[in-house]
């Protein structure tokens, strides 16, 4: 019998978190938390609304139709959010040990980690971006993920060609070594 301890899980899962004050949304204040750096909420908070705010107008000039011209500015954030929730990989890499090689076996995700994968895939697509601030770099990559073009989108296509290419190893999920 195994005496290591559980270990505990590394993402925040969304049923604990209480929302956001704005938005009224747990996806948006997922983000802040992910975005949160040294305990500085209230800054986290400043950059993630004037990132959804630039995300949001750079959205109803370009993409918007007339009918989501329409939608109050609430609600069509939190459909906004979800969509791109939804653009999340539905399966993943995990490296498993066995007869002393390691495989990289394909994993179906489940709706929080997905989640947390993609703002992951988000904050370090926004900190790589280098020459203007954090605002900015946020929005633009929120903007840039939703039209299907930039590094997120990048790292997506990533884990898609490593499923693919170990899609051979899908039946060894449940093995133990």
């Amino acid at each position: 019998m195994s005496r290591k301890p559980k270990t505990r899980t590394k993402y925040i899962k969304l049923n604990k978190i209480k929302c956001d004050t704005r938005y009224d949304s747990n996806l948006i204040s997922k983000l802040i938390k992910v975005v949160m750096k040294n305990g500085k909420f209230n800054l986290a908070t400043s950059i993630v609304y004037d990132a959804i705010d630039m995300f949001y107008d750079d959205y109803i000039k370009r993409v918007a139709t007339a009918d989501e011209k329409k939608i109050e500015k609430k609600v069509m954030v939190k459909l906004l959010f979800e969509r791109l929730v939804k653009q999340g990989p539905d399966i993943e890499v995990k490296t498993k040990r066995l007869g002393g090689a390691n495989y990289q076996v394909p994993v179906p995700v489940n709706s929080e980690r997905k989640i947390t994968l993609v703002y992951r895939w988000l904050l370090k697509c926004a900190r790589k971006r280098k020459g203007s601030r954090m605002v900015l770099n946020l929005g633009r990559e929120l903007t840039d993920l939703l039209s299907g073009r930039g590094s997120v989108v990048k790292e997506m296509e990533n884990l898609r060609k490593m499923v693919s290419a170990n899609a051979v190893f899908a039946n060894m999920r449940g093995r133990s070594s």
